[in-house]
């Protein structure tokens, strides 16, 4: 593990390059790269084109050779990572129907552990992540899962990133802290600092040639030891035969101003693009040509990578990007924003969140809102779900939209969040949702909402909630133990008269009973962790009603509560009633047909046995 650091211009992506493209020429490593892009909102940013990378590399690979290579669960990394899905031993590899989101993309990971290590283990391998103060949380969350591993794949991880501003890169800090807790890595820190003076000064006279070698100790001086600045400062120097003193942002606009104006047309696109944009639609915006493009790379402005009909151009350096797109008027730059927009409408498999960015730099703000909630359900689709919310988020934010469609992006939202973990957030989302809706609709938002809560340690505010939508379905919780206990023994005895019987009955309950059963359900499950008193209680009266509803799939629930129920108050005592309940409830799972009525009767087998 080697996180290589150091300010912008000093040579770490050269430095890193040649370092990776000897171990291509020798042909005994196996190298993969990737890079991120400050605007790009791609799922799992920075992963993701060394994923795009892992799929060239495969698909160079004989067919039995990548066959041989492929992880049981590959098909669930081919739909975090579509790209794979285009590979022949990916789509022709067994699949399997995973409905929970995370649940999929946990066997995604898995399966990205087990590629890298059968890659690992026909060669040694090198992975590599340019400018990762750029990544998102999804990928931090991604590469932690690999790295964290009990026998994670034996690999060389190079990860660069600019030195200024790090401390401030809240994922950034996360990763190194979560790299640095785990033992099993070798971790390493290389900090890439300026040229020495003498190295500066050689530097300065191999670009300035042997008719301008007298101004190489002043530009050694002014460049500061950068690579990159002393190189821009000395074509200004070739250009005018004369010294000059320039800061890194007036030495590219000087580089960039002295072109043809087609030319810097062309770099001004580019720029403005912020990522890798398609050689051609390049050429077609800007209204440049091929010989243009090529000036650029001669000049070290652009550089082409891909290959055949893929062939992208990209900003040599970051500091050009940002110098260009720094110096053009609000005018100008909505200017390019509105002509990429409109020339990406035109090409085929465009990103939704590649449009939302030109519309909104376009000052098209519904554009925008409309392309952002398309790439928040793409991303929602790769289980990328931190990203997803940051792109419901930001739909919400640009859009003036329906009450009714700003209700399905806010309930997006709290699923996306959900699914990434952060409960209070996904609990704010519902109920920003629940907002002026029907009181149906509301009321299961707000549940959705308290169980978010309960489950994600705010306890306090989730009761407060869940007694809220109880009281809304004619319940209410037990405010003292005292009441706890008394509720709980009445609905014992309750259900002891009763029986555990029940008959199944077709079609769909009435709405208020729905309601009561759902609610009951959501405050058992969320509150028996938390508050096994009331959670008792009110597991107990949802037995009752729900083995009385006879809709399939609530005894199945409602027997495996019961089994929980038993086991919890009698001990090892409930044996053999606890097993005759886990039985019943698995029959009537499987009858019901939903695999988490069949997963709550495994999870309370085994809290039985516990």
């Amino acid at each position: 593990m080697l996180f290589l650091s150091g300010e912008s211009g000093m040579g770490k992506t050269a430095l890193v390059t040649h370092f990776l493209d000897e171990l291509r020429a020798q042909g005994h490593a196996s190298v993969l790269a990737g890079r991120c892009y400050e605007r790009e909102s791609v799922p799992f940013k920075g992963v993701d084109s060394l994923i795009d990378d892992l799929s060239r590399f495969l698909r160079r690979l004989p067919h039995a050779e990548a066959v041989a290579l492929m992880p049981r669960e590959v098909y669930a990394l081919a739909r975090v990572f579509p790209v794979l899905g285009r590979i022949d031993a990916v789509a022709l590899a067994p699949k399997k129907d995973v409905a929970d989101p995370q649940e999929l993309r946990m066997r995604a990971f898995a399966a990205l552990c087990g590629l890298l290590a059968r890659i690992r283990d026909r060669r040694p391998l090198v992975l590599h992540i340019d400018d990762v103060h750029w990544l998102d949380r999804d990928a931090v969350t991604l590469l932690g899962y690999v790295l964290a591993q009990h026998e994670p794949p034996a690999f060389l991880l190079l990860l660069s990133h600019r030195s200024e501003g790090a401390a401030s890169h809240a994922l950034l800090s996360a990763l190194k802290q979560q790299l640095h807790d785990n033992a099993r890595l070798q971790e390493q820190e290389l900090a890439l600092r300026a040229l020495d003076p003498a190295a500066t000064q050689a530097l300065a006279a191999h670009f300035l040639g042997a008719r301008h070698r007298e101004l190489a100790p002043q530009l050694a001086r002014e460049s500061s030891g950068s690579p990159f600045l002393l190189r821009e400062l000395s074509h200004q120097a070739l250009q005018s035969s004369g010294a000059v003193a320039l800061t890194l942002h007036e030495a590219v606009l000087a580089h960039a101003h002295a072109l043809t104006p087609a030319a810097l047309r062309l770099l001004e696109v580019v720029a403005v693009a912020g990522r890798p944009l398609g050689k051609q639609l390049a050429i077609d915006v800007s209204g440049a040509n091929h010989a243009q493009v090529d000036l650029l790379v001669a000049e070290r402005l652009l550089r082409v990578s891909g290959g055949g009909q893929e062939r992208n151009v990209e900003c040599y350096h970051d500091k050009i990007r940002e110098s260009l797109s720094r110096s053009l008027s609000t005018e100008r730059l909505r200017a390019v924003h509105a002509r990429l927009l409109a020339m990406l409408l035109e090409a085929k498999d465009v990103d939704a969140e590649h449009l939302a960015l030109h519309a909104a730099g376009a000052g098209d703000r519904r554009a925008a809102a409309l392309y952002a909630a398309r790439a928040a359900a793409a991303a929602s689709a790769s289980m990328a779900f931190e990203q997803a919310a940051s792109l419901y988020t930001q739909a919400l934010e640009l859009g003036e939209q329906s009450e009714e469609t700003r209700r399905e992006l806010q309930t997006k939202l709290g699923e996306a969040l959900a699914n990434a973990g952060r409960g209070a957030d996904a609990a704010r989302a519902y109920l920003d949702a629940a907002k002026g809706a029907e009181q149906e609709p509301a009321l299961a938002l707000k549940r959705r909402a308290a169980e978010q809560l309960l489950i994600s340690g705010h306890i306090d505010d989730g009761k407060a909630l869940l007694d809220e939508v109880l009281h809304a379905v004619g319940l209410g919780l037990p405010h003292s133990p005292r009441s706890a206990w008394m509720s709980l023994a009445w609905e014992r005895a309750r259900l002891y008269v009763r029986g555990l019987s029940f008959r199944e009955r077709a079609g769909e309950l009435p709405a208020a009973q729905r309601q009561m059963l759902d609610t009951l359900w959501t405050a058992a499950r969320g509150l028996r962790g938390v508050d096994m008193l009331t959670g008792a209680a009110l597991a107990s009266r949802y037995v009752r009603l729900a083995l009385d509803s006879g809709v399939p799939e609530h005894p199945a629930y409602a027997l495996s509560s019961e089994a929980w129920l038993a086991s919890a108050s009698d001990g090892p005592a409930a044996g053999p009633r606890t097993d005759a309940l886990l039985e019943r409830a698995e029959a009537q799972a499987l009858a019901s047909g939903r695999p988490d009525a069949l997963a709550l009767v495994q999870l309370n087998r085994g809290i039985a046995a516990f």
